[in-house]
């Protein structure tokens, strides 16, 4: 009897310390969101193996309620929003919830099955859900902004539809001295436009004067020269007289 007791007592000393099992800290994800629960095992010192996650805590043997799985290399899951989306040939099994919800919080198992008798890695690690931050007052305050800058831009409106009347009076003598400017300027045109169309009109008389002279000048050496001639054939006529 007593060697059944001790021979009992050793082989769960042997279950307790043969089974690793870890927990860690809760996580926490927010609805419609993905989240992830993080497993992992030494590769290099294993080669690839299998593992398998469950909801709620792992059995003795197996993963109970198992919602995904991994030989090492392929994955075989029961929601399509279960993924082992870490590198499986690292040894990275993390469990990735694509879409959280508020159900999917609670308590969930990683396994890592590891060659030789209670060998196997057990992970422990509980999910909380918790709901998408609210925007309502975000909106409340930009409304309010909204009706606020509204306001404004109706008195900004109103005051400036009332003209006072010294501002008319400035656009009125604006409007004087513009013209009276605008008067001198054209003035100071036309006047220079004046003299320099009579400059131009009296340049050509001079060139005309000159021809004149000078024609005048050629006609009478010209008509000197003809009685010159005569005056020669009138000689020339008498030396030739017996």
């Amino acid at each position: 009897m007593k060697m059944t007791t001790r021979f009992s007592t050793l082989l769960l000393c042997c279950l307790l310390l043969t089974v690793c099992e870890s927990g860690a800290s809760p996580v926490v994800g927010i609805m419609g969101q993905h989240v992830t629960l993080t497993c992992t095992y030494d590769v290099v010192k294993h080669g690839p193996l299998s593992a398998c996650w469950s909801r709620g805590y792992l059995p003795l043997l197996g993963c109970g309620n198992q919602i995904i799985s991994t030989n090492g290399s392929s994955v075989r899951a029961n929601s399509r929003r279960y993924k082992l989306l870490g590198r499986l040939e690292a040894g990275n099994i993390s469990l990735t919830i694509l879409d959280a919800k508020k159900e999917d919080a609670g308590e969930y198992g990683c396994r890592v099955m590891i060659n030789g008798i209670f060998n196997d890695k057990k992970y422990h690690i509980k999910l909380i859900i918790k709901d998408a931050p609210q925007t309502t007052t975000l909106k409340t305050d930009m409304s309010t902004d909204r009706v606020a800058a509204g306001s404004t831009a109706a008195q900004r409106t109103s005051s400036h539809g009332s003209v006072p009347m010294s501002m008319v009076v400035m656009g009125v003598l604006f409007g004087f001295i513009l013209f009276v400017t605008i008067a001198v300027v054209i003035g100071v045109i036309s006047k220079r436009r004046r003299r320099l169309t009579k400059i131009h009109q009296q340049q050509p008389s001079v060139p005309s004067v000159r021809f004149s002279s000078l024609s005048s000048a050629l006609h009478l050496q010209h008509q000197a020269a003809v009685v010159e001639n005569i005056y020669q054939m009138a000689g020339d006529e008498y030396d030739y007289l017996p």
